[in-house]
């Protein structure tokens, strides 16, 4: 096993030659940062690495690490499309030169009882600036767009499917809008969302391919609501300034079950940071509680 800290190991990336080449932007930012080592396959890829990105089908990856010697290596998979690859790495690429001090997460759910419960407690573990956009709260477009405003994470709770989450009136890849600044992760613990549907990519994989996000995590499978729950409030109670998507996986050890059915679709490098000023945008966004009292309308907004 390697005594050398993590933060001194290289970040490695495995693909083909071409795929490689639509990354430069990404392995360039992160050479900024410490030592890249570039493989044309994977085999290997785990030894002596901090993490590990493969340009791959996420269903040949065995889960959230990959082990060398007995260490736990968080690795993440992004599907080798090459249309869209410069489309991902361009957005990893900004979401590692940003400040890595300041945070502001979205708790996401449907409308369900266990759903909201899960969001409350989520928000509370979570430190630092947080939105609650529940279902009761906030509608599918307004959603979307607020997803874009350069937060470090989002964390949703509910039910999810291959095409994407069943809340929100069903939500999609192809609901989010082009533009606006990628979250740094998106971690959706519901069922299935990181499988892929019969034809084309998964919901994950599309969002992070679409530069909507630097990283995602979510099950490629069925899970169990209590299981996704306490894996999730752990992912909320351990995310730090500072910290990368991989150290944030490796500090909240999941239960082996959860690291088998769970993938992460992405760069496990980039840092769980937002912009300077994603939290008073975020702040903006209208999303009050369903027994919220609102405050008068203005004179001048009366409709004539």
């Amino acid at each position: 096993m390697s005594s050398t800290p993590r933060d001194l190991l290289p970040w490695v990336v495995a693909g083909q030659a071409g795929a490689l080449d639509l990354l430069s932007e990404l392995i360039e930012a992160h050479r900024r940062r410490g030592p890249v080592l570039t493989l044309e396959s994977p085999e290997g890829a785990a030894r002596g690495a901090s993490s590990v990105l493969l340009i791959e089908d996420s269903k040949n990856v065995p889960g959230l690490f990959l082990f060398d010697d007995g260490r736990l290596v968080p690795v993440g998979a992004v599907p080798d499309d090459r249309t869209r690859l410069k489309r991902f790495a361009r957005a990893a690429a900004s979401l590692l030169d940003r400040a890595h001090t300041a945070t502001c997460a979205a708790v996401l759910s449907s409308r369900e009882k266990r759903a909201l419960a899960a969001a409350g407690r989520a928000g509370e573990a979570l430190d630092g600036e947080c939105q609650l956009w529940t279902a009761d709260r906030i509608m599918r477009p307004d959603l979307c767009n607020a997803l874009k405003l350069g937060l470090s994470a989002a964390v949703y709770f509910g039910h999810g499917s291959p095409q994407g989450w069943a809340a929100y009136s069903g939500l999609t890849a192809r609901h989010f809008p082009q533009g606006g600044d990628p979250a740094a992760a998106i971690f959706s613990f519901c069922c299935d969302v990181t499988r892929r549907p019969a034809e084309g990519f998964s919901f994950a994989e599309d969002l992070v391919l679409g530069g909507h996000c630097g990283a995602f995590l979510g099950a490629g499978l069925k899970t169990m609501h209590n299981w996704n729950v306490e894996f999730g409030v752990r992912v909320c109670r351990e995310m730090r300034p500072g910290l990368t998507i991989g150290d944030v996986l490796l500090n909240s050890q999941p239960r082996i079950a959860i690291r088998g059915s769970y993938r992460l679709i992405g760069d496990p490098a980039v840092p769980i940071s937002a912009l300077p000023d994603a939290a008073a945008r975020a702040g903006a966004v209208f999303a009050p509680a369903p027994d919220a009292e609102l405050p008068p309308l203005p004179p001048e907004l009366w409709p004539v």
